[in-house]
């Protein structure tokens, strides 16, 4: 699950391209992950130990997850993925999955190291 995580904050955060097909298929990935697959659009809490290590990890990925979740809100579950890419709100949502994924993999380096 950690490496999905990972792969998924990492797609986030370089910012996909609407015309992309490829990319407007990863919206469908991504909201499936937080919201189906994992219990971390519930209680992000409750994936510490599992596979993310501590509570500022459970923080990130739960503003990640809140901005995905305004944008699904303010717009609706029904319009076509590259509407979404496009969402003004996606700037921020990029901004926060590299900040997630950053930290993430910090604390992957630093147990490496231990």
């Amino acid at each position: 699950m950690r490496r999905e995580l990972f792969e998924y904050l990492e797609w986030l955060s370089r910012a996909p391209s609407p015309s992309s097909e490829k990319d407007q298929e990863m919206v469908d990935h991504v909201v499936h992950f937080f919201f189906d697959d994992t219990g971390l659009a519930d209680d992000p809490l409750r994936a510490v130990g599992a596979f993310l290590y501590d509570r500022q990890e459970a923080v990130a990925v739960a503003r990640v997850v809140a901005e995905i979740d305004q944008i699904l809100l303010r717009y609706g579950t029904e319009r076509p993925n590259r509407f979404y890419l496009q969402a003004p709100e996606w700037a921020e949502l990029t901004r926060l999955a590299g900040d997630t994924y950053r930290r993430l993999v910090t604390s992957d380096t630093a147990l490496e190291e231990s």
